[in-house]
Protein backbone atom coordinates (compact mmCIF):
# COMPACT_ATOMS: atom_id res chain seq x y z
CA UNK A 1 0.00 0.00 0.00
CA UNK A 2 1.28 3.45 -0.82
CA UNK A 3 1.34 5.63 2.27
CA UNK A 4 -0.39 8.98 2.15
CA UNK A 5 0.90 12.28 3.44
CA UNK A 6 -0.26 13.18 6.94
CA UNK A 7 1.62 16.45 7.35
CA UNK A 8 0.11 19.91 7.38
CA UNK A 9 1.62 22.37 4.88
CA UNK A 10 3.06 25.40 6.65
CA UNK A 11 2.81 27.81 3.73
CA UNK A 12 0.27 30.15 2.25
CA UNK A 13 -2.01 28.25 -0.08
CA UNK A 14 -4.00 29.43 -3.04
CA UNK A 15 -7.01 27.74 -4.55
CA UNK A 16 -5.95 25.13 -7.03
CA UNK A 17 -8.08 22.14 -7.86
CA UNK A 18 -7.86 19.62 -10.66
CA UNK A 19 -9.54 22.09 -12.96
CA UNK A 20 -8.87 25.71 -12.00
CA UNK A 21 -6.29 27.89 -10.38
CA UNK A 22 -6.99 31.32 -8.95
CA UNK A 23 -3.91 33.51 -8.92
CA UNK A 24 -4.02 35.87 -5.96
CA UNK A 25 -2.44 38.70 -7.95
CA UNK A 26 -4.18 38.42 -11.29
CA UNK A 27 -7.28 36.37 -10.37
CA UNK A 28 -6.77 34.49 -13.63
CA UNK A 29 -8.42 31.09 -13.79
CA UNK A 30 -6.36 28.40 -15.49
CA UNK A 31 -6.68 24.66 -15.97
CA UNK A 32 -4.13 22.43 -14.24
CA UNK A 33 -3.71 18.94 -12.80
CA UNK A 34 -4.52 18.42 -9.14
CA UNK A 35 -1.71 20.07 -7.17
CA UNK A 36 -1.31 22.05 -3.98
CA UNK A 37 -0.19 25.61 -4.61
CA UNK A 38 2.02 27.40 -2.11
CA UNK A 39 3.36 30.93 -1.98
CA UNK A 40 6.65 31.67 -0.25
CA UNK A 41 7.51 34.97 1.43
CA UNK A 42 8.48 36.52 -1.92
CA UNK A 43 5.08 35.76 -3.37
CA UNK A 44 6.45 33.36 -5.97
CA UNK A 45 3.96 30.66 -6.83
CA UNK A 46 5.31 27.17 -6.41
CA UNK A 47 3.51 23.93 -6.95
CA UNK A 48 4.11 20.32 -6.13
CA UNK A 49 2.27 17.23 -7.28
CA UNK A 50 0.21 15.49 -4.66
CA UNK A 51 0.71 11.81 -3.90
CA UNK A 52 -0.09 9.76 -6.97
CA UNK A 53 -3.65 8.53 -6.82
CA UNK A 54 -4.54 10.93 -4.02
CA UNK A 55 -6.34 14.24 -4.03
CA UNK A 56 -5.21 17.77 -3.28
CA UNK A 57 -5.49 18.87 0.31
CA UNK A 58 -7.33 21.86 1.67
CA UNK A 59 -7.18 25.28 0.07
CA UNK A 60 -6.70 28.84 1.23
CA UNK A 61 -8.76 31.45 -0.57
CA UNK A 62 -8.70 35.12 0.48
CA UNK A 63 -12.17 36.38 1.27
CA UNK A 64 -11.95 39.02 -1.46
CA UNK A 65 -11.26 36.41 -4.13
CA UNK A 66 -14.00 34.14 -2.82
CA UNK A 67 -16.44 37.04 -2.75
CA UNK A 68 -15.74 38.22 -6.29
CA UNK A 69 -15.37 34.96 -8.18
CA UNK A 70 -18.74 33.36 -9.04
CA UNK A 71 -17.06 30.00 -9.68
CA UNK A 72 -16.12 29.50 -6.02
CA UNK A 73 -18.72 27.89 -3.74
CA UNK A 74 -18.85 27.28 0.02
CA UNK A 75 -20.54 24.82 2.35
CA UNK A 76 -20.74 24.73 6.17
CA UNK A 77 -21.22 21.63 8.33
CA UNK A 78 -21.55 21.61 12.13
CA UNK A 79 -20.96 18.27 13.82
CA UNK A 80 -22.92 18.21 17.09
CA UNK A 81 -21.29 15.30 18.90
CA UNK A 82 -21.73 13.93 22.40
CA UNK A 83 -18.81 15.84 23.94
CA UNK A 84 -18.84 18.99 21.82
CA UNK A 85 -19.65 20.65 18.50
CA UNK A 86 -17.25 21.38 15.66
CA UNK A 87 -17.67 23.62 12.63
CA UNK A 88 -16.07 22.82 9.28
CA UNK A 89 -16.07 24.98 6.14
CA UNK A 90 -15.66 23.46 2.70
CA UNK A 91 -15.03 25.04 -0.68
CA UNK A 92 -15.19 23.90 -4.30
CA UNK A 93 -14.97 25.30 -7.84
CA UNK A 94 -17.64 25.00 -10.48
CA UNK A 95 -18.05 21.43 -11.67
CA UNK A 96 -16.04 20.48 -14.74
CA UNK A 97 -19.10 19.26 -16.63
CA UNK A 98 -17.64 15.78 -17.05
CA UNK A 99 -20.19 13.11 -16.19
CA UNK A 100 -17.68 10.74 -14.60
CA UNK A 101 -16.26 13.28 -12.13
CA UNK A 102 -17.41 14.45 -8.70
CA UNK A 103 -17.25 17.92 -7.24
CA UNK A 104 -13.71 18.82 -6.17
CA UNK A 105 -14.57 19.67 -2.57
CA UNK A 106 -11.71 20.81 -0.32
CA UNK A 107 -11.52 21.90 3.28
CA UNK A 108 -10.90 25.61 3.76
CA UNK A 109 -7.48 26.43 5.22
CA UNK A 110 -6.24 29.53 6.98
CA UNK A 111 -3.19 31.52 5.87
CA UNK A 112 -0.90 29.18 7.76
CA UNK A 113 -2.26 26.16 5.94
CA UNK A 114 -4.24 24.82 8.90
CA UNK A 115 -7.81 23.51 8.50
CA UNK A 116 -10.43 26.09 9.46
CA UNK A 117 -12.17 24.39 12.39
CA UNK A 118 -13.91 25.88 15.41
CA UNK A 119 -14.77 23.76 18.44
CA UNK A 120 -17.24 24.21 21.26
CA UNK A 121 -17.87 22.27 24.47
CA UNK A 122 -19.95 20.66 25.91
CA UNK A 123 -22.28 18.89 23.50
CA UNK A 124 -25.61 20.20 22.22
CA UNK A 125 -27.37 17.52 24.27
CA UNK A 126 -26.52 19.57 27.37
CA UNK A 127 -29.25 22.00 26.21
CA UNK A 128 -31.94 19.30 26.38
CA UNK A 129 -33.65 20.87 29.41
CA UNK A 130 -33.41 24.40 28.01
CA UNK A 131 -34.00 24.04 24.25
CA UNK A 132 -34.67 27.74 23.90
CA UNK A 133 -30.96 28.32 24.48
CA UNK A 134 -29.83 26.01 21.69
CA UNK A 135 -29.01 28.86 19.31
CA UNK A 136 -27.20 30.77 22.04
CA UNK A 137 -25.11 27.67 22.56
CA UNK A 138 -24.10 27.57 18.86
CA UNK A 139 -23.93 31.32 18.26
CA UNK A 140 -20.12 31.49 18.40
CA UNK A 141 -19.88 28.86 15.65
CA UNK A 142 -22.59 30.48 13.53
CA UNK A 143 -21.00 33.93 13.83
CA UNK A 144 -17.63 32.44 12.90
CA UNK A 145 -19.14 30.90 9.76
CA UNK A 146 -20.85 34.19 8.83
CA UNK A 147 -17.56 36.04 9.23
CA UNK A 148 -15.44 33.49 7.35
CA UNK A 149 -17.69 32.89 4.34
CA UNK A 150 -17.79 35.97 2.04
CA UNK A 151 -20.99 37.90 2.65
CA UNK A 152 -22.04 37.83 -1.02
CA UNK A 153 -21.95 34.03 -0.91
CA UNK A 154 -24.14 33.51 2.17
CA UNK A 155 -27.42 32.97 0.32
CA UNK A 156 -25.95 30.26 -1.89
CA UNK A 157 -23.95 28.57 0.90
CA UNK A 158 -25.69 25.49 2.36
CA UNK A 159 -25.53 25.13 6.15
CA UNK A 160 -25.95 21.70 7.75
CA UNK A 161 -26.23 21.05 11.49
CA UNK A 162 -26.00 17.31 11.99
CA UNK A 163 -26.20 15.77 15.44
CA UNK A 164 -24.86 12.33 16.27
CA UNK A 165 -24.78 9.98 19.26
CA UNK A 166 -25.18 12.63 21.93
CA UNK A 167 -28.66 13.56 20.75
CA UNK A 168 -29.60 9.98 19.88
CA UNK A 169 -29.89 9.31 23.61
CA UNK A 170 -32.50 12.06 23.98
CA UNK A 171 -36.23 11.47 23.59
CA UNK A 172 -37.85 12.40 20.26
CA UNK A 173 -39.57 15.38 21.86
CA UNK A 174 -36.30 16.68 23.30
CA UNK A 175 -34.63 16.31 19.93
CA UNK A 176 -37.48 18.11 18.16
CA UNK A 177 -37.44 21.03 20.58
CA UNK A 178 -33.71 21.61 20.08
CA UNK A 179 -33.80 21.35 16.31
CA UNK A 180 -36.84 23.60 15.89
CA UNK A 181 -35.29 26.33 18.04
CA UNK A 182 -32.13 26.23 15.95
CA UNK A 183 -33.99 26.41 12.64
CA UNK A 184 -36.29 29.27 13.63
CA UNK A 185 -33.48 31.43 15.00
CA UNK A 186 -31.01 30.74 12.20
CA UNK A 187 -33.55 31.56 9.47
CA UNK A 188 -34.27 34.85 11.21
CA UNK A 189 -30.72 35.93 12.03
CA UNK A 190 -28.58 34.46 9.25
CA UNK A 191 -28.74 34.32 5.47
CA UNK A 192 -27.29 30.91 4.77
CA UNK A 193 -29.11 28.45 2.55
CA UNK A 194 -30.92 26.27 5.06
CA UNK A 195 -33.98 24.06 5.21
CA UNK A 196 -35.50 22.04 8.02
CA UNK A 197 -33.92 18.88 6.63
CA UNK A 198 -30.51 20.55 7.01
CA UNK A 199 -30.82 20.29 10.81
CA UNK A 200 -31.29 16.73 11.97
CA UNK A 201 -30.12 13.89 14.16
CA UNK A 202 -28.47 11.44 11.80
CA UNK A 203 -28.50 7.69 12.54
CA UNK A 204 -25.22 5.95 13.30
CA UNK A 205 -25.38 4.02 10.04
CA UNK A 206 -25.38 7.25 8.06
CA UNK A 207 -22.50 8.60 10.12
CA UNK A 208 -20.53 5.49 9.20
CA UNK A 209 -21.34 5.93 5.51
CA UNK A 210 -20.20 9.55 5.62
CA UNK A 211 -16.92 8.54 7.30
CA UNK A 212 -16.31 5.90 4.65
CA UNK A 213 -17.02 8.40 1.85
CA UNK A 214 -14.70 10.99 3.40
CA UNK A 215 -11.55 8.88 3.68
CA UNK A 216 -11.94 7.26 0.28
CA UNK A 217 -12.58 10.62 -1.37
CA UNK A 218 -9.46 12.15 0.17
CA UNK A 219 -7.38 9.14 -0.87
CA UNK A 220 -8.61 9.52 -4.45
CA UNK A 221 -10.41 6.16 -4.51
CA UNK A 222 -13.41 7.65 -6.35
CA UNK A 223 -11.37 8.91 -9.28
CA UNK A 224 -12.41 7.51 -12.64
CA UNK A 225 -8.95 6.47 -13.85
CA UNK A 226 -10.13 2.93 -14.41
CA UNK A 227 -8.05 0.33 -16.21
CA UNK A 228 -9.13 -2.39 -18.60
CA UNK A 229 -8.76 -6.03 -17.68
CA UNK A 230 -8.86 -8.32 -20.73
CA UNK A 231 -9.24 -12.07 -20.51
CA UNK A 232 -9.11 -14.43 -23.47
CA UNK A 233 -10.61 -17.92 -23.36
CA UNK A 234 -10.21 -20.65 -26.00
CA UNK A 235 -8.78 -18.07 -28.35
CA UNK A 236 -12.29 -16.93 -29.26
CA UNK A 237 -14.07 -15.12 -26.43
CA UNK A 238 -12.70 -11.76 -25.26
CA UNK A 239 -14.25 -10.09 -22.24
CA UNK A 240 -13.32 -6.58 -21.11
CA UNK A 241 -14.15 -5.41 -17.62
CA UNK A 242 -13.55 -2.07 -15.90
CA UNK A 243 -11.76 -2.12 -12.56
CA UNK A 244 -12.04 0.95 -10.36
CA UNK A 245 -9.62 1.68 -7.50
CA UNK A 246 -10.00 -0.43 -4.38
CA UNK A 247 -11.48 1.31 -1.33
CA UNK A 248 -10.42 1.31 2.32
CA UNK A 249 -12.53 0.52 5.36
CA UNK A 250 -13.02 2.80 8.37
CA UNK A 251 -13.11 2.38 12.12
CA UNK A 252 -14.44 5.38 13.99
CA UNK A 253 -15.00 5.76 17.70
CA UNK A 254 -16.43 8.81 19.39
CA UNK A 255 -17.56 9.39 22.92
CA UNK A 256 -20.91 7.61 22.67
CA UNK A 257 -20.74 5.29 19.65
CA UNK A 258 -18.42 3.46 17.29
CA UNK A 259 -18.72 2.56 13.61
CA UNK A 260 -17.21 0.16 11.13
CA UNK A 261 -17.69 0.33 7.36
CA UNK A 262 -16.06 -1.40 4.41
CA UNK A 263 -16.98 -2.21 0.82
CA UNK A 264 -18.52 -5.59 0.14
CA UNK A 265 -17.71 -7.40 -3.08
CA UNK A 266 -20.67 -7.77 -5.49
CA UNK A 267 -19.83 -11.47 -5.63
CA UNK A 268 -20.73 -11.93 -1.96
CA UNK A 269 -24.49 -12.49 -1.45
CA UNK A 270 -24.97 -10.27 1.58
CA UNK A 271 -28.30 -8.78 2.60
CA UNK A 272 -29.71 -7.10 5.66
CA UNK A 273 -30.00 -3.74 7.34
CA UNK A 274 -26.21 -3.57 7.74
CA UNK A 275 -25.73 -3.37 3.96
CA UNK A 276 -26.00 0.06 2.37
CA UNK A 277 -26.17 0.67 -1.36
CA UNK A 278 -25.87 4.23 -2.62
CA UNK A 279 -24.58 6.37 -5.47
CA UNK A 280 -22.32 9.41 -5.28
CA UNK A 281 -23.17 10.52 -8.82
CA UNK A 282 -25.70 13.12 -9.89
CA UNK A 283 -27.57 10.25 -11.55
CA UNK A 284 -28.54 7.32 -9.35
CA UNK A 285 -27.99 5.02 -12.33
CA UNK A 286 -24.31 5.88 -12.78
CA UNK A 287 -22.62 2.52 -12.26
CA UNK A 288 -19.18 4.05 -11.77
CA UNK A 289 -20.34 5.77 -8.56
CA UNK A 290 -22.49 2.99 -7.14
CA UNK A 291 -21.19 1.39 -3.96
CA UNK A 292 -22.27 -1.42 -1.70
CA UNK A 293 -20.82 -1.34 1.79
CA UNK A 294 -21.28 -3.02 5.12
CA UNK A 295 -21.81 -0.42 7.82
CA UNK A 296 -23.01 -0.65 11.37
CA UNK A 297 -22.91 1.49 14.46
CA UNK A 298 -22.49 0.41 18.06
CA UNK A 299 -24.47 2.88 20.12
CA UNK A 300 -23.22 2.99 23.70
CA UNK A 301 -19.82 1.57 22.75
CA UNK A 302 -18.01 4.86 22.38
CA UNK A 303 -15.10 5.52 24.76
CA UNK A 304 -17.02 7.69 27.23
CA UNK A 305 -20.13 5.51 27.34
CA UNK A 306 -17.98 2.40 27.75
CA UNK A 307 -16.19 4.05 30.66
CA UNK A 308 -19.54 4.78 32.32
CA UNK A 309 -20.48 1.12 31.87
CA UNK A 310 -17.19 0.07 33.43
CA UNK A 311 -17.69 2.31 36.47
CA UNK A 312 -21.28 1.11 36.88
CA UNK A 313 -20.14 -2.50 36.67
CA UNK A 314 -17.43 -2.34 39.33
CA UNK A 315 -19.73 -0.32 41.62
CA UNK A 316 -22.50 -2.87 41.11
CA UNK A 317 -20.11 -5.69 42.04
CA UNK A 318 -18.95 -3.79 45.12
CA UNK A 319 -22.50 -3.04 46.26
CA UNK A 320 -23.48 -6.69 46.00
CA UNK A 321 -20.50 -7.80 48.06
CA UNK A 322 -20.71 -5.12 50.78
CA UNK A 323 -22.98 -5.05 53.87
CA UNK A 324 -26.33 -3.45 53.16
CA UNK A 325 -26.01 -1.02 56.10
CA UNK A 326 -22.61 0.36 55.08
CA UNK A 327 -22.52 4.00 54.00
CA UNK A 328 -19.05 3.95 52.47
CA UNK A 329 -17.51 1.46 50.07
CA UNK A 330 -13.85 1.39 48.97
CA UNK A 331 -12.75 -0.09 45.64
CA UNK A 332 -8.95 -0.07 45.63
CA UNK A 333 -8.20 -2.29 42.62
CA UNK A 334 -9.75 -0.44 39.68
CA UNK A 335 -7.45 -1.88 37.02
CA UNK A 336 -8.66 0.48 34.24
CA UNK A 337 -7.89 3.71 36.11
CA UNK A 338 -4.43 5.28 36.42
CA UNK A 339 -2.41 4.12 39.39
CA UNK A 340 -3.06 6.37 42.39
CA UNK A 341 -6.10 8.05 40.84
CA UNK A 342 -9.04 8.44 43.23
CA UNK A 343 -12.64 9.36 42.54
CA UNK A 344 -15.84 9.37 44.62
CA UNK A 345 -19.28 8.31 43.40
CA UNK A 346 -22.68 8.23 45.09
CA UNK A 347 -25.12 5.36 44.64
CA UNK A 348 -28.22 4.65 46.78
CA UNK A 349 -27.10 7.21 49.37
CA UNK A 350 -23.74 5.47 49.68
CA UNK A 351 -20.35 6.95 48.93
CA UNK A 352 -18.10 4.78 46.79
CA UNK A 353 -14.42 5.61 46.60
CA UNK A 354 -12.53 4.16 43.66
CA UNK A 355 -8.73 4.00 43.52
CA UNK A 356 -6.91 3.20 40.31
CA UNK A 357 -4.53 0.28 39.91
CA UNK A 358 -3.40 0.96 36.33
CA UNK A 359 -3.06 -2.65 35.14
CA UNK A 360 -3.52 -2.67 31.37
CA UNK A 361 -3.67 -6.43 30.84
CA UNK A 362 -6.20 -6.98 33.62
CA UNK A 363 -8.21 -4.04 32.36
CA UNK A 364 -8.33 -5.41 28.79
CA UNK A 365 -9.59 -8.76 30.07
CA UNK A 366 -12.14 -7.01 32.29
CA UNK A 367 -13.52 -4.97 29.40
CA UNK A 368 -14.27 -8.04 27.27
CA UNK A 369 -17.33 -8.54 29.48
CA UNK A 370 -18.70 -5.19 28.25
CA UNK A 371 -18.71 -6.37 24.63
CA UNK A 372 -21.66 -8.74 25.12
CA UNK A 373 -19.94 -11.50 23.20
CA UNK A 374 -22.39 -14.08 24.54
CA UNK A 375 -25.38 -12.44 22.87
CA UNK A 376 -27.16 -14.78 20.46
CA UNK A 377 -25.82 -14.52 16.91
CA UNK A 378 -28.88 -14.83 14.66
CA UNK A 379 -26.91 -14.54 11.43
CA UNK A 380 -23.31 -15.72 11.40
CA UNK A 381 -20.60 -14.55 11.55
CA UNK A 382 -21.10 -11.95 14.29
CA UNK A 383 -18.96 -9.34 15.98
CA UNK A 384 -19.87 -7.90 19.36
CA UNK A 385 -23.37 -7.71 20.78
CA UNK A 386 -24.64 -10.38 18.34
CA UNK A 387 -24.37 -8.08 15.30
CA UNK A 388 -23.79 -9.69 11.90
CA UNK A 389 -20.47 -8.85 10.20
CA UNK A 390 -19.43 -10.42 6.85
CA UNK A 391 -16.01 -11.94 6.58
CA UNK A 392 -13.13 -9.56 5.88
CA UNK A 393 -10.15 -10.35 3.71
CA UNK A 394 -7.55 -9.16 6.20
CA UNK A 395 -4.70 -9.81 3.78
CA UNK A 396 -5.85 -7.16 1.32
CA UNK A 397 -8.40 -4.92 3.10
CA UNK A 398 -6.94 -1.68 4.47
CA UNK A 399 -8.57 0.19 7.35
CA UNK A 400 -8.19 3.70 8.72
CA UNK A 401 -8.99 4.49 12.35
CA UNK A 402 -10.29 7.91 13.37
CA UNK A 403 -11.29 9.91 16.44
CA UNK A 404 -10.39 7.85 19.53
CA UNK A 405 -8.23 5.56 17.45
CA UNK A 406 -6.07 8.58 16.63
CA UNK A 407 -6.35 10.51 19.89
CA UNK A 408 -5.36 7.55 22.01
CA UNK A 409 -2.62 6.18 19.76
CA UNK A 410 -1.01 9.55 18.93
CA UNK A 411 -1.83 12.11 21.63
CA UNK A 412 -1.18 9.73 24.52
CA UNK A 413 0.77 6.70 23.27
CA UNK A 414 2.70 8.62 20.58
CA UNK A 415 2.40 5.78 18.07
CA UNK A 416 -0.10 7.25 15.61
CA UNK A 417 -0.03 5.88 12.08
CA UNK A 418 0.35 2.17 11.24
CA UNK A 419 -1.05 -0.06 13.97
CA UNK A 420 1.09 -2.84 15.46
CA UNK A 421 -0.23 -4.92 18.37
CA UNK A 422 3.05 -5.29 20.27
CA UNK A 423 3.93 -1.60 19.91
CA UNK A 424 0.46 -0.71 21.16
CA UNK A 425 0.78 -3.02 24.17
CA UNK A 426 4.23 -1.72 25.08
CA UNK A 427 3.16 1.91 24.79
CA UNK A 428 -0.01 1.30 26.81
CA UNK A 429 1.93 -0.21 29.71
CA UNK A 430 4.95 2.11 29.61
CA UNK A 431 3.28 5.49 29.15
CA UNK A 432 2.84 7.75 32.15
CA UNK A 433 -0.93 7.48 32.22
CA UNK A 434 -1.32 9.63 35.31
CA UNK A 435 -1.09 12.74 33.18
CA UNK A 436 -4.24 12.02 31.20
CA UNK A 437 -7.38 10.79 32.87
CA UNK A 438 -9.16 7.85 31.23
CA UNK A 439 -6.34 7.00 28.82
CA UNK A 440 -5.54 3.77 30.60
CA UNK A 441 -9.14 2.79 30.10
CA UNK A 442 -9.35 4.07 26.50
CA UNK A 443 -6.26 2.24 25.29
CA UNK A 444 -7.51 -1.01 26.84
CA UNK A 445 -11.00 -0.44 25.43
CA UNK A 446 -9.69 0.12 21.90
CA UNK A 447 -7.65 -3.06 22.13
CA UNK A 448 -10.59 -5.14 23.36
CA UNK A 449 -13.00 -3.57 20.87
CA UNK A 450 -10.70 -4.21 17.90
CA UNK A 451 -9.49 -7.74 18.61
CA UNK A 452 -12.16 -9.29 20.83
CA UNK A 453 -15.18 -7.40 19.54
CA UNK A 454 -14.58 -6.94 15.81
CA UNK A 455 -12.45 -10.11 15.62
CA UNK A 456 -9.49 -8.44 13.91
CA UNK A 457 -6.48 -10.80 14.02
CA UNK A 458 -3.80 -9.88 16.56
CA UNK A 459 -1.24 -9.85 13.73
CA UNK A 460 -3.30 -7.51 11.50
CA UNK A 461 -1.01 -4.79 10.09
CA UNK A 462 -3.14 -2.88 7.59
CA UNK A 463 -4.73 -0.45 10.07
CA UNK A 464 -3.60 3.16 10.25
CA UNK A 465 -4.79 5.69 12.79
CA UNK A 466 -5.11 9.11 11.19
CA UNK A 467 -6.18 12.69 11.74
CA UNK A 468 -4.87 14.63 8.74
CA UNK A 469 -4.72 12.84 5.39
CA UNK A 470 -3.40 14.77 2.40
CA UNK A 471 -3.75 17.90 4.54
CA UNK A 472 -7.43 17.23 5.13
CA UNK A 473 -8.85 16.99 8.62
CA UNK A 474 -10.71 13.84 7.64
CA UNK A 475 -14.07 13.83 9.37
CA UNK A 476 -17.40 12.34 8.43
CA UNK A 477 -18.58 15.90 7.74
CA UNK A 478 -16.59 15.87 4.48
CA UNK A 479 -18.49 12.77 3.39
CA UNK A 480 -21.74 14.45 4.39
CA UNK A 481 -21.17 17.59 2.29
CA UNK A 482 -20.01 15.47 -0.66
CA UNK A 483 -23.09 13.26 -0.52
CA UNK A 484 -25.57 16.09 0.05
CA UNK A 485 -24.21 18.15 -2.87
CA UNK A 486 -23.98 15.23 -5.30
CA UNK A 487 -26.76 16.64 -7.49
CA UNK A 488 -25.16 20.08 -7.93
CA UNK A 489 -23.09 19.04 -10.99
CA UNK A 490 -26.31 18.34 -12.89
CA UNK A 491 -26.77 21.97 -13.92
CA UNK A 492 -23.23 22.28 -15.27
CA UNK A 493 -23.40 18.92 -17.01
CA UNK A 494 -26.67 19.90 -18.72
CA UNK A 495 -25.12 23.19 -19.79
CA UNK A 496 -22.17 21.36 -21.28
CA UNK A 497 -24.51 18.94 -23.04
CA UNK A 498 -26.57 21.83 -24.43
CA UNK A 499 -23.42 23.59 -25.60
CA UNK A 500 -22.08 20.44 -27.22
CA UNK A 501 -25.46 19.79 -28.86
CA UNK A 502 -25.63 23.38 -30.13
CA UNK A 503 -22.10 23.22 -31.46
CA UNK A 504 -22.78 19.89 -33.12
CA UNK A 505 -26.02 21.16 -34.66
CA UNK A 506 -24.31 24.37 -35.72
CA UNK A 507 -21.43 22.41 -37.22
CA UNK A 508 -23.79 20.04 -39.03
CA UNK A 509 -25.77 22.99 -40.42
CA UNK A 510 -22.61 24.74 -41.54
CA UNK A 511 -21.34 21.63 -43.27
CA UNK A 512 -24.69 21.16 -45.02
CA UNK A 513 -24.77 24.76 -46.21
CA UNK A 514 -21.20 24.52 -47.50
CA UNK A 515 -22.06 21.28 -49.27
CA UNK A 516 -25.17 22.75 -50.92
CA UNK A 517 -23.32 25.89 -51.97
CA UNK A 518 -20.51 23.80 -53.42
CA UNK A 519 -22.96 21.71 -55.42
CA UNK A 520 -24.72 24.82 -56.73
CA UNK A 521 -21.41 26.37 -57.69
CA UNK A 522 -20.42 23.23 -59.56
CA UNK A 523 -23.77 23.12 -61.40
CA UNK A 524 -23.52 26.79 -62.38
CA UNK A 525 -19.96 26.27 -63.48
CA UNK A 526 -20.94 23.31 -65.65
CA UNK A 527 -23.88 25.26 -67.15
CA UNK A 528 -21.76 28.27 -68.07
CA UNK A 529 -19.06 26.00 -69.34
CA UNK A 530 -21.55 24.46 -71.75
CA UNK A 531 -22.78 27.88 -72.95
CA UNK A 532 -19.25 29.17 -73.31
CA UNK A 533 -18.28 26.09 -75.27
CA UNK A 534 -21.27 26.59 -77.63
CA UNK A 535 -20.39 30.25 -78.21
CA UNK A 536 -16.76 29.46 -78.86
CA UNK A 537 -17.74 26.75 -81.33
CA UNK A 538 -20.17 29.09 -83.13
CA UNK A 539 -17.56 31.82 -83.36
CA UNK A 540 -15.04 29.36 -84.69
CA UNK A 541 -17.50 28.21 -87.38
CA UNK A 542 -18.29 31.78 -88.48
CA UNK A 543 -14.66 32.71 -88.70
CA UNK A 544 -13.94 29.57 -90.64
CA UNK A 545 -16.80 30.23 -93.09
CA UNK A 546 -15.65 33.78 -93.64
CA UNK A 547 -12.28 32.70 -94.97
CA UNK A 548 -13.31 29.62 -96.94
CA UNK A 549 -12.78 29.83 -100.90
CA UNK A 550 -16.32 29.08 -102.18
CA UNK A 551 -17.87 31.82 -100.17
CA UNK A 552 -15.14 34.20 -101.09
CA UNK A 553 -15.62 33.58 -104.84
CA UNK A 554 -19.36 34.06 -104.63
CA UNK A 555 -18.87 37.36 -102.89
CA UNK A 556 -16.48 38.59 -105.61
CA UNK A 557 -18.94 37.68 -108.36
CA UNK A 558 -21.74 39.57 -106.61
CA UNK A 559 -19.51 42.57 -106.10
CA UNK A 560 -18.43 42.66 -109.78
CA UNK A 561 -22.00 42.35 -110.94
CA UNK A 562 -23.10 45.20 -108.71
CA UNK A 563 -20.28 47.39 -109.97
CA UNK A 564 -20.94 46.69 -113.60
CA UNK A 565 -24.62 47.40 -113.41
CA UNK A 566 -24.12 50.76 -111.76
CA UNK A 567 -21.50 51.83 -114.21
CA UNK A 568 -23.41 50.73 -117.29
CA UNK A 569 -26.73 52.34 -116.35
CA UNK A 570 -25.34 55.62 -114.97
CA UNK A 571 -24.65 58.62 -117.31
CA UNK A 572 -21.46 60.52 -116.84
CA UNK A 573 -21.46 63.57 -114.72
CA UNK A 574 -20.87 65.75 -117.60
CA UNK A 575 -23.96 64.48 -119.37
CA UNK A 576 -26.04 64.93 -116.31
CA UNK A 577 -25.16 68.51 -115.72
CA UNK A 578 -24.36 69.66 -119.23
CA UNK A 579 -27.88 70.57 -120.09
CA UNK A 580 -28.26 72.58 -116.86
CA UNK A 581 -30.72 70.30 -115.20
CA UNK A 582 -30.41 67.31 -112.97
CA UNK A 583 -31.56 63.73 -113.45
CA UNK A 584 -34.94 62.96 -111.94
CA UNK A 585 -35.11 60.82 -108.80
CA UNK A 586 -37.36 58.38 -110.58
CA UNK A 587 -34.65 57.63 -113.17
CA UNK A 588 -32.12 57.11 -110.41
CA UNK A 589 -34.32 54.91 -108.33
CA UNK A 590 -35.16 52.88 -111.35
CA UNK A 591 -31.54 52.17 -112.01
CA UNK A 592 -30.95 51.39 -108.38
CA UNK A 593 -33.77 48.84 -108.37
CA UNK A 594 -32.25 47.24 -111.43
CA UNK A 595 -29.18 46.67 -109.48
Amino acid sequence: MQHENFNTINHFNIFRSKYITINLESNIIQAHPAVIETIDHKGVIRSREVIQGGDAGGVYVPKRVGNEDPNIHYGVVIDCGSSGSRLYIYIWPEHSGQENELLQIKQLLDKQGNPVVKKLEPGLSSMAKTPGNATEYLISLLDFAAETVPSDKHRETPLYILATAGLRFLTPNEQKALLEDLFNDIVQNYHFQIEKTHIQVIPGKLEGIYSWIAINYVLGRFQSNTTDSISVTSGQTISISKKRPSTVGILDMGGASAQIAFEVSPDIPVEGEEIAEFSLGYDENQEIFKYRIYVTTFLGYGANKAFEKYIDRIISIALKSSPSNSTHILIDDADCLPHGYTANYTRYNKTITIKGEGDFHSCAKHLVTLLNLNTTCKKKPCSLNGIYQPRINYESQDFYGFSEFWYTMEDVLKIGGPYARLAFLNASTATDLNRVLLQCFKSAWLYAFLHDGLKFPVNYQRLRSASLVNNNDVQWTLGAILYKTRFLPLRTINQVKSTVHYRKSHTDSTVMIILICSMLFICVLMFYRKILRTKILSLFIRRSSLYSSPSNSNFNQRYQLLTSVIIDDSPSLSNIYSNGKSTSSYSYNGRLRSV
